[in-house]
């Protein structure tokens, strides 16, 4: 369901290095006795998906502090109307999975008859994440960019080099704002892939400004019954306008620098074009300056004449 792309973003790759290290190492608590039921009997595939829900829990546990489930349906759709149907509306055609947290269910789209480009593992996790981060705080309205965010960041199935779409977005002015991503669901296949990137930079820009305690801080203000702005002001200290205006301009001067530096392809054509520029008007110089010495040699080779007496 996402690009696959070639820049290198080190924050990024620490931070699924800091993933493993909290999985690993059992960082943060996680509640036990997770039970799968849904249309998946192979007893395997479910402690697979057990797994994967672990991984979540483990990596958000300081955040989600226990607010998890004790049973997750999970329905696996063997087509787009078995999938809309359990899903219980018309979902996008990019899309492959969906969470239902009043329901505690996760609906995905059948990897043997689905084309994912992607791992069926970060699409599980992808969701579970979704899950967690609503029952870890019922009721809370989140901003759309914030629970695409975590759900990326909490999977670990951020990749080094996603982020040259947003690179290809600043380097045309193309960049939405977070706001306008409350209709992901809306969008293209090539505009969502760029919406749920810009969502993650912003949830790590968040964490690189102000540390990961502000966010569990978040999270408790919007259990304290809070809104979304003044949640945010009480972990932060800086409106929340102002930091999506200061986070719009840091993408726009850092990603138009990575798209046409960072990007190889891009960097390489214009490198060919500029060359194949300069070689043509070289080119131009030359027959201009021939076409003048010729001028001049039958300038000096015309026969005015006798001169007057």
């Amino acid at each position: 369901m996402l690009a696959k792309v070639s820049s290198f973003d080190l924050k990024a790759l620490l931070l699924n290095i800091a993933c493993f290290v909290f999985i690993v190492f059992g960082i943060y608590d996680v509640s036990p006795g997770l039970v799968i039921e849904g249309n998946i009997t192979d007893p395997d595939a479910k402690a697979q998906i057990v797994d994967w829900a672990d991984h979540v829990a483990r990596f958000g546990g300081d955040v989600f502090k226990g607010y998890l489930p004790d049973t997750v349906t999970v329905l696996v759709a063997s087509s787009n109307e078995e999938f809309n149907s359990y899903a219980g509306g018309r979902m996008p055609d990019w899309g492959i999975g969906v969470a239902l947290p009043s329901r505690n269910m996760i609906v995905i789209k059948d990897p043997s008859r689905f084309s994912y480009g992607q791992n069926f593992g970060e699409v599980v996790r992808h969701e579970f994440a979704h899950l967690f981060l609503e029952s870890s705080c019922r009721g809370c309205e989140w901003p759309r960019w914030f629970h695409e965010g975590c759900a990326v960041m909490f999977s670990g199935e951020w990749r080094v080099g996603r982020d040259i779409t947003v690179a290809r977005a600043a380097a045309f002015s193309e960049l939405p704002k977070l706001r306008e991503l409350e209709s992901v669901n809306q969008f293209s296949q090539a505009k969502a892939d760029l919406s749920y990137s810009m969502s993650f930079l912003a949830l790590r820009y968040y964490m690189d400004e102000f540390g990961r305690q502000a966010l569990v801080d978040l999270f408790d203000n919007m259990r304290a019954g809070q809104e979304f702005p003044t949640a945010f002001f009480h972990a932060t200290g800086l409106w929340y306008g102002k930091w999506e205006d200061e986070f719009r301009d840091y993408l726009e001067k850092r990603y138009f620098f990575i798209f046409w530096f960072g990007d190889w392809p891009v960097l390489w054509t214009a490198l060919v074009l500029f060359f194949v520029t300069i070689y043509i008007m070289k080119r131009i110089q030359n027959r201009r300056k021939i076409r003048r010495w010729e001028e001049e040699e039958n300038y000096d080779r015309f026969d005015y004449g006798p001169p007057p007496d």
